[in-house]
């Protein structure tokens, strides 16, 4: 989603935080959680001589004693803009850094990712494993990929990250390059790409589910968390389907007072119907989603990059050349290749319609060789785009319930997200709704919904 930008002053201190202690260790002040470490160090020769061993847990916790012995180079002063508030993430980019040794090589500006700061949003974010898959991708498989992503210079995370494919990681910082620099993020809301554009995002996605196509090496940890090979996509989910019943009624309330609206439109009763069925009848709900599980885990499965929306995509901001850059990878996961269409055109303020979507549909299909295009067929393809539209409509759920606190974060990033992001992602769901006529599909997998 659209990123949100505001300056805050230097810090020399730091405060202590619910997610750790304070801890002086060689004159620099650090707030840590038991056992972090630092897995990841372009600037040193192993991780372990890396001098801050600990990772911020909040933007007012990067010090210049901390980027100091991150960036393994004295460190006399440095900017903060908190710029890039996700929903599982926030990204704060530290630029105007000043060296005491002015020529040393160490960049001028680096983007810091860390872990999202709102607690409510944690149970999501370990259920999915977020962390560790990105954290693994950057640290052990970004080589073994064709699509051009960030230069990762360091990376530091709780006890977790000492096993990537082990228990989910909770709290990490990961230092990249500033792409900024030199790049242009699309986004969701504001900036979506062209047709032409999106073309270009999914084929270049191509190479990746090519190479890893029903590869051994994929059905295992951390691409997926299940035993048997199977895709997780739907069964880590699993424990927040009983919750659907309660979310719903919530979210009907607020979202309409909360986004200006007063009411909802008229145009959304058919649909919201339709969720409310659902979100009544768990029975019906639970027969819905174990029957797009078994339907999907019959498709050939490969790597996917897993939340392929415009806003984790870069483009050369020169406009010489028609580069890309895929940023973002915390779903990277095993799943059929469609699963990357769902996530790049269904959560999005408007986007391609049905005509221009069959039309890339098409494109996409028609790159996949020939074999593998007769073991996912386009009409598969087609499926697994509605059965994403179905689950993200009951997911998103649990993310906005996550954001009703107002002090989940700040007043004007609650004002944007309530405001302008949920409004365009529902008239989005809406216009998906009714044109892949999701109703009529879920009928057909009920064998028959009354």
């Amino acid at each position: 989603m659209g990123a949100l930008c505001s300056t805050s002053p230097r810090q020399e201190f730091v405060e202590i935080s619910s997610r750790g202690t304070l801890l002086d260790a060689g004159g620099m002040k650090l707030a840590v959680q038991q056992g972090p470490l630092c897995i990841h160090n372009s600037f040193c020769t192993s991780p372990s001589v890396c001098k801050a061993q600990a990772y911020c847990a909040s933007p007012a916790d990067i010090t210049k004693e901390w980027l100091s012995g991150a960036l393994n180079a004295e460190v006399l002063s440095f900017d903060t803009i908190v710029c890039g508030q996700g929903q599982c993430g926030l990204t704060v980019i530290l630029q105007n850094i000043e060296y005491r040794d002015q020529g040393c090589d160490r960049p001028a500006s680096v983007a810091l990712k860390m872990h999202c700061q709102s607690e409510a949003m944690l149970p999501i974010i370990r259920m999915l494993n977020l962390y560790s898959r990105e954290l693994f991708f950057y640290t052990s498989f970004q080589d073994q990929v064709a699509m051009k992503s960030p230069k990762v210079l360091g990376v530091w995370t709780d006890a977790n990250g000492a096993d990537l494919k082990g228990q989910p990681v909770e709290a990490f910082n990961l230092i990249m390059e500033n792409l900024g620099n030199e790049w242009e993020c699309f986004d969701t809301v504001t900036k979506l790409p062209t047709l032409e554009e999106f073309k270009r995002i999914l084929l270049g996605a191509v190479p990746l589910h090519v190479k890893f196509w029903k590869k051994a090496e994929i059905y295992q940890k951390p691409f997926t968390t299940l035993p048997g090979g199977r895709c997780d996509y739907l069964e880590t989910m699993k424990p927040l389907r009983p919750m659907a019943g309660q979310f719903w009624p919530l979210i009907n309330e607020a979202m309409p007072r909360l986004s200006g609206w007063g009411e909802w439109p008229r145009e959304f009763k058919e649909m919201l119907d339709f969720i409310d069925f659902f979100a009544r009848n768990f029975a019906e709900y639970e027969c819905m989603c174990n029957t797009m599980d078994e339907m999907m885990n019959t498709r050939p499965m490969t790597l996917v990059h897993g939340d392929l929306n415009a806003g984790n995509v870069w483009k050369k901001s020169s406009g010489l050349d028609e580069q890309l850059m895929y940023a973002d990878w915390q779903m990277f996961k095993m799943a059929p290749a469609g699963y990357d269409l769902g996530t790049m055109l269904v959560v999005l303020s408007g986007g391609p319609n049905n005509e221009e979507m069959t039309d890339l549909f098409q494109t996409y299909h028609n790159a996949l060789p020939t074999e593998l295009r007769k073991e996912y067929t386009y009409v598969h393809m087609c499926e697994d785009f509605k059965c994403q539209i179905f689950q993200l409509m009951f997911g998103i759920l649990a993310v906005m319930m996550g954001q009703l606190d107002p002090s989940s974060m700040d007043a004007s990033k609650f004002e944007f997200t309530w405001k302008s992001y949920w409004p365009s992602v529902w008239r989005r769901l809406l216009q998906l709704f009714e044109d892949q006529g999701i109703d009529d599909f879920s009928k057909q997998l009920l064998g028959g919904r009354q």
